[in-house]
């Protein structure tokens, strides 16, 4: 479960920040939503042992190195495989 949570402790900051991105806002906006996206990636990780029972802390930073690599992984697939 450890790796379940470390995965959704950056992806779920991640969505909040797209859907502000998609809308196009100012500058400033995006600033401000990226530091939000951060401070929420460092509490979610810092409050693990207190929502979870017993914490992996291999597996819950493994799935963080692996999600955050996503980012530039995802890019790279899309283009090959969709031509963008």
């Amino acid at each position: 479960i450890s790796w379940l949570y470390g995965a959704l402790a950056i992806w779920l900051p991640a969505c909040m920040f797209a859907k502000v991105v998609v809308s196009q806002p100012e500058l400033g906006v995006l600033v401000l939503f990226e530091m939000l996206k951060l401070l929420l990636n460092v509490v979610l990780l810092v409050i693990a042992p207190l929502l979870l029972d017993k914490v992996a802390w291999a597996y819950l930073l493994g799935a963080v190195v692996i999600t955050v690599n996503m980012y530039w992984i995802a890019p790279i697939w899309m283009a090959r495989y969709r031509r963008v």
